[in-house]
């Protein structure tokens, strides 16, 4: 195969994907925002926490979150775990740092690359210790996260994509969920 047709295909794939979770996750993604924004309205805090280079996703939703994106507003309270504990070298820093911070109500949002990794288990076992809500962008064998959520958390499965694609699939999701919960508490933009 060309170069060519090789960077072709690999933008196409990216479309493809990009179609597939504007039309199969809407629903979940409205429920997410509205969670979300509810969440923001009443004070609270949403945490964010990925495994691998998800981390970066998440450091960029705690981002935009907390200083906007596309029109001028006050900061939303968003923290990301990566970044809070990058300078700890304990083996349970993640959910250390949300039974040290977080509250009751307050938001979890974790990025998982699949397999149910043992740092996203702690982060869930810990937030459901505060009573915090959480949502999950899975991936394939995420069921132990996946069994972990209760009554009122979410999850998004994205274990259609290829692992190539993931990466900037849960960028776009969170991009999407960012200019809905703008929409929701500030209306039209």
């Amino acid at each position: 195969m060309t170069l060519d047709r090789q960077i072709f295909r690999f933008f196409e794939r990216l479309i493809e994907g990009t179609m597939t979770v504007g039309d199969a996750f809407s629903p979940q993604l409205a429920q997410a925002a509205e969670m979300l924004a509810e969440a923001l309205l009443d004070g609270k805090t949403i945490y964010t926490f990925g495994q691998g280079s998800s981390a970066l996703t998440g450091n960029f939703f705690s981002h935009i979150l907390s200083s906007g994106s596309q029109i001028p507003r006050p900061g939303f309270p968003s923290i990301n775990i990566n970044q809070l504990t990058h300078n700890m070298d304990t083996h349970d820093r993640y959910a250390q740092a949300l039974l040290t911070h977080a509250k009751q109500s307050d938001i979890l949002v974790l990025l998982s690359r699949g397999g149910s990794h043992s740092d996203l288990i702690d982060s869930i076992e810990a937030a459901v210790e505060r009573g915090m809500r959480i949502v999950l962008l899975g991936y394939k064998n995420d069921s132990i996260l996946i069994d972990s959520l209760g009554y009122g958390d979410l999850s998004i499965d994205m274990s259609e994509f290829e692992l190539a694609a993931l990466d900037t699939l849960q960028f776009q999701v969170i991009a999407c969920l960012c200019d809905l919960i703008d929409h929701i508490i500030l209306g039209e933009s």
